[in-house]
């Protein structure tokens, strides 16, 4: 039947209750997206609606965010919009350096922030904190190439109890 759920995320695109009102007019997305289409564009892919959408919802979020959080963010906004399919622009968005994908103990959470930094992730309800903290990453770094690693960066993941479950 036309417009009905067939799952939380997979329903017909357009909803049923909105075939009749007019489309809104195209706004400008409140990120740059500039940097993303260059990006796309200078690995000869596609600039397609969906990593538009997913790459504007992980910065409208703005904070650690696993694909669940971000799909719920996009879902009925562009048609094709799944969890595969934003799995699959957020690890592209890891791969152009546009983010940074987190473990975060039981998810995977991806950081808006692409600018290499430090986590701090909580054992107990898996929060993720930015650490802005200047740490030598050099001994570590030597030692993984002398283990004949090609390394290409790291970072520091404190686990631990974050201020609100030490309480």
């Amino acid at each position: 039947m036309p417009g009905e759920a067939t799952s939380k995320y997979h329903r017909p695109w357009p909803p049923a209750e909105e075939v009749a009102k007019p489309a809104p007019a195209p706004s400008a997305p409140p990120y740059d997206a500039a940097e993303l289409r260059a990006a796309l564009r200078s690995r000869g892919m596609r600039v397609t609606p969906q990593r538009l959408a997913v790459h504007n919802a992980l910065h409208d979020i703005g904070r650690h965010s696993t694909a669940e959080e971000v799909l719920e963010r996009v879902h009925g906004t562009v048609p094709g919009v799944s969890l595969p399919t934003v799995y699959a622009a957020l690890e592209l968005l890891t791969d152009l350096g546009l983010a940074l994908r987190v473990h975060a103990g039981r998810a995977v959470r991806f950081d808006p922030r692409s600018k290499a930094h430090h986590h701090l992730v909580c054992t107990s309800c898996g929060a993720v904190a930015d650490l802005d903290a200047d740490v030598e990453l050099g001994p570590a770094l030597e030692r993984a190439r002398a283990l004949g690693a090609e390394t290409s960066g790291a970072e520091v993941v404190v686990r631990g109890l974050c201020a609100n479950c030490a309480a």
